[in-house]
């Protein structure tokens, strides 16, 4: 008895642990469900008759408000969701299995849709039906997917789609697995001619043996970011210079393969190459042509010289330093200003590019002219200058014969003065005698008019005649040298061309009557007014008459006159004389030119008439036109 009531007890004793530890289990789990990180909840068909903290704090709403016996759980549930519950709910009252994890959205109590991942499991009878959940928040995970989902495209399109570019990953045999559909726009071959090979298409250039090495050492793990370049053959059986990056896919510390891109650099190389021959072809010619170059950064006030820019001034390279101010230090002080306002009507815009002539120092002192040409290529978005490149040309040799040119010119015009100033002179002295020679020879004719013989006579007439064309000489000596001089100055009013030129024909009238020449005048017009010099007008046609009457033995001489439709004059002197050859006519406004030159030439005269009529037609700003043929006549027409 005593034993079966002590066996009693201990199994009392035992099943009182037993109880004590489900409790403590209980409380463990309940713990642990309301502090899980995910949401749980049960419910019967409408309503949830348990939720944990985590539920409440996914969906917004308490315990009691989610537990009672009016909450509406579709509150809870988005149109989207409220058709996922519904195909979930007549599914299982079919009987039939439901996937036990899905997903869906639910609206928590703040208007806020979340995406949620439910796992659910009934239990109990069709008739008392209960489901347990477990609500997991995957809405961040779910923006992760669509950014990487995203990403995935744009990587896909970049690597489908990118024209110029083709991707390709190769396995530990270096066979293409992969290769964008852009190589058949870039090489010709189709992706299925690439796919399964590892020949890339190559020719036999030495360069693709790197190439193979250096793929080979891709696929033993070697990681190398330089580029690697391979000629391969197009399609239509050109050759294709493609630069190519590539490196090892690891998984783990095994190598499965390599990823690589590559591009064709054909042009490029082209170009680059075209690139050198011309600097170096740009290299001889400035070697050369003993040009010099500079480029200069006004951020940092440094200034790099190429070429032979401190050689033409006796330094070397490394004699000249890299400042600008350096440069300024070489300049000729009476050249500085010039030099500055060059250089700051460039830099503000005021011109297009900075030109002077300058002098620079050279290493033994003497000074150097320099032709410093240069132009700003980069400015900031104010304008501001902040690179500029140019040359440096010598012009020595060129600006010291300017300068002894300069010189010869001054010595020629000071001469030239000289015997300006001395016929002048030499003029005045010859006239004022002449003219009493010629006047006291007319009182004497005057006093013995008819007591002399015939013979006596006409050697009055010579004097008159000889006396008349010296002082007409002299008269042209001392027009030309005014003009010459500069002393001449033009005083201009309103003058009748009709009654100058009508003068000038009465003038002239019986010189040309002496040698049987008809002198005729034509104009419809009373008036021809126009605003000129007096002097030069008169001086012009007066030595046109008298020049064309001449050179015109017989036939006429015409003056005639006529009005352009700019409002202008135009008056032609006309001649059926010799003419003037076509060798000559560019030199008949020379001074002292004549078309017959020496002692036994036909006509007399200095030859100045011409040129006198070309300087004042100068002067006053008149045209003046030649036609004219040997033995046809001439036409000068003067157009003011």
């Amino acid at each position: 008895m005593t034993l079966i009531i002590g066996k009693i007890l201990y199994d009392q004793e035992g099943t009182g642990r037993l109880f004590s530890s489900l409790k403590n289990s209980e409380e463990k789990f309940r713990t642990l469900v309301e502090h899980a990180f995910d949401g749980i909840y049960m419910m019967t068909e409408k309503n949830y008759t348990y939720v944990n903290e985590r539920f409440c704090e996914l969906t917004g709403y308490s315990s009691e408000e989610l537990t009672s016996a009016d909450f509406d759980f579709n509150l809870l549930l988005t149109e989207k969701s409220k058709e996922i519950v519904s195909q979930r709910y007549l599914t299982r009252k079919r009987g039939e299995t439901l996937p036990v994890t899905y997903e869906m959205e639910i609206l928590t109590k703040n208007g806020m849709v979340k995406e949620v991942e439910l796992s659910t499991a009934s239990i109990g009878s069709k008739e008392n039906l209960q489901i347990i959940g477990i609500m997991r928040d995957i809405t961040d995970r779910k923006k992760s997917e669509e950014e990487l989902k995203a990403a995935k495209e744009r990587m896909q399109i970049l690597v489908e789609g990118t024209p110029h570019l083709f991707f390709y990953v190769q396995d530990t045999k270096a066979n293409v697995n992969y290769i964008s559909p852009s190589i058949e726009k870039i090489t010709g071959h189709s992706v299925e001619e690439w796919l399964g090979q590892r020949h890339w298409f190559t020719t036999d250039s030495p360069i693709n043996d790197e190439a193979r090495r250096r793929t080979y050492a891709s696929l033993s793990g070697v990681i190398n970011t330089d580029p690697i370049l391979a000629e391969i053959y197009h399609a239509d059986g050109n050759t294709l210079l493609l630069e190519i990056y590539e490196k090892p896919i690891f998984e783990g510390n095994k190598v499965v393969g390599l990823q690589g891109v590559a591009h064709d650099v054909t042009k490029q190389k082209i170009a680059e190459e075209q690139l050198r021959k011309l600097n170096t072809r740009l290299q001889t010619a400035i070697e050369g042509a003993n040009i010099g170059i500079w480029d200069q950064d006004f951020t940092t006030n440094k200034v790099v010289r190429l070429g032979r820019w401190g050689e033409m001034l006796g330094y070397s390279t490394s004699e000249i330093d890299s400042e600008f101010t350096s440069w300024k230090e070489l300049i000729h002080p009476d050249d500085m200003e010039a030099v500055k306002q060059s250089i700051i009507a460039h830099e503000t815009g005021n011109v297009n590019e900075f030109k002077v002539e300058h002098r620079l120092r050279t290493k033994d002192g003497d000074y150097k002219w320099i032709l410093n040409w240069g132009k700003v290529y980069q400015r900031d978005e104010k304008g501001k200058p902040l690179k500029a490149s140019g040359i440096h040309l010598d012009i020595d040799e060129r600006k010291r014969a300017e300068l002894e040119i300069k010189n010869a010119k001054e010595q020629a015009e000071n001469a030239n003065q000289l015997k300006s100033e001395f016929l002048a002179q030499i003029s005045h002295e010859i006239r004022s005698p002449l003219n009493a020679v010629l006047n006291f020879s007319q009182l004497i004719k005057e006093e013995f008019k008819g007591k002399l013989k015939e013979e006596l006579e006409v050697s009055f007439s010579g004097i008159e005649s000889a006396s008349k064309r010296v002082i007409r000489t002299i008269d042209l000596i001392l027009n030309m040298s005014e003009l010459q001089l500069g002393t001449y100055e033009v005083t201009k009013r309103k003058l009748d061309l009709t009654t100058i030129l009508s003068n000038i024909r009465k003038e002239y009238l019986n010189l040309a009557k002496s040698k049987n020449l008809e002198l005729r005048f034509i104009s419809n017009y009373e008036k021809a007014e126009i605003y000129s010099d007096e002097y030069a007008v008169n001086q012009i046609f007066a030595n046109l008459v008298d020049n064309a009457i001449k050179y015109t033995n017989k036939g006429y001489v015409e003056i005639s006159l006529s009005k352009n439709e700019n409002d202008s004059y135009s008056v032609k002197i006309t001649d059926s004389g010799i003419g003037i050859s076509q060798e000559y006519l560019p030199e008949i406004f020379e001074a002292f030119s004549q078309e017959e030159r020496g002692y036994s030439r036909r006509f007399e005269g200095s030859g100045l008439g011409m040129s006198l009529v070309k300087k004042y037609c100068e002067l006053i700003n008149a045209e003046i036109h030649i036609e004219s043929k040997r033995g046809k006549g001439a036409t000068f027409t003067v157009v003011l």
